[in-house]
């Protein structure tokens, strides 16, 4: 189930949503696995305006030229990639679980 809109302009008011559900709370790996971390990653980088394409947990051709676009705008090492880097210019907390 990914949330893709017809058009590529999404409101002030949607993109604030977006970003607030990026970075809310503490996560750790254990209550989000992989799919849900690139979930956060492409709403963050939704709400900073450069990923367009469907919130679907994948990192795909989309996703990556996102993760570029946003790392080459933050002065961060571009990889196309979900980085530490990444993830803490798009205010994705992840707590490691001692198990």
């Amino acid at each position: 189930m990914g949330m893709k809109t017809t058009g590529k302009r999404y409101s002030a008011e949607f993109k604030a949503k977006v970003a607030l559900e990026a970075i809310r709370g503490d996560l750790t790996l254990a209550e989000l696995g992989a799919t849900a971390i690139v979930r956060r990653v492409q709403i963050g980088l939704l709400g900073h305006g450069s990923y367009w394409g469907t919130i679907d947990g994948h990192v795909g051709p989309e996703t990556r030229a996102a993760l570029r676009e946003f790392q080459k705008l933050h002065d961060l090492k571009v990889t196309g990639t979900i980085t530490p880097q990444a993830r803490d210019a798009l205010k994705i907390a992840i707590k490691k679980v001692r198990l």
